[in-house]
């Protein structure tokens, strides 16, 4: 099947043309993972945006993907990234080449993928998360997984020992959902929902785990409890350690 056969070639073209939903987003990155074809129309659309300085940016097309098409036009939130801000290696959160002490990675040497985390305030304007976030903030994600680990997860705790829960989501006590499958990428990938929740403590740690084999959240708040170091053995897991201002 040739992209231009394939029913989902226009999610690709909508995303670049920033026509899509968030609905629609998460099916064309679903769809991306098992179809050549439209793999390569992104790539494609890619290199063109690339070669176009008037073709959308990197940040807009991740606002639309998370569908905050209203907020952009409050403040103007992408200007507060600055140019280029998601795409530079400076700003990412996880996976620099030198220590840091806003973070620390677990998981043995080599090279990791690179995570970026932002939050988004009640004016909806985005900012990195870096050190302080407010109780009320959404958090958003991005990824980068060049060493084509299969699995995600990412969760939050606190000074309480409460487990909170952003990829994948837990609402439901009665369920076990696993972690979220994701596919190879040097480039940032970018996770469609902004999540936000009743944070209790004043310290948030946030966990970026990747792994080769789907776990379930059950199992990974039973490890946290039994202190277990690694957490999962053979698993690449990086933390960031943010302040709630209150």
């Amino acid at each position: 099947m040739t992209a231009a056969s394939c029913a989902h070639a226009r999610l690709v073209d909508l995303h670049f043309a920033l026509r899509i939903e968030p609905g629609q987003e998460r099916e064309m990155r679903v769809h991306l993972e098992g179809c050549g074809s439209c793999r390569e129309r992104y790539r494609r659309r890619l290199l063109l945006t690339s070669l176009d300085p008037r073709s959308p940016s990197m940040q807009e097309r991740l606002a639309r993907g998370l569908g905050l098409r209203a907020r952009r036009s409050r403040r103007g939130w992408m200007a507060a990234f600055g140019a280029g801000v998601l795409a530079a290696a400076s700003l990412a959160l996880w996976a620099r080449a030198a220590p840091d002490a806003d973070f620390t990675a677990r998981g043995g040497p080599g090279k990791l993928p690179a995570f970026v985390v932002y939050r988004l305030d009640a004016s909806g304007v985005a900012r990195h998360a870096t050190e302080a976030i407010s109780p009320g903030d959404e958090l958003a994600f991005a990824y980068r997984n060049p060493g084509g680990r299969r699995f995600l997860l990412l969760f939050g705790t606190d000074e309480h020992g409460h487990v909170y829960w952003f990829h994948p989501g837990w609402t439901d006590v009665s369920q076990d959902p696993a972690a979220v499958p994701i596919r190879p990428s040097s480039e940032l990938v970018e996770l469609p929902e902004a999540i936000a929740h009743r944070l209790d403590g004043t310290r948030l740690t946030v966990h970026g785990v990747l792994l080769d084999s789907p776990l379930g959240v059950r199992e990974v708040e039973d490890r946290l409890a039994r202190g277990a170091s690694p957490l999962i053995p053979g698993a690449q897991e990086e933390m960031l350690v943010l302040s709630v201002r209150r």
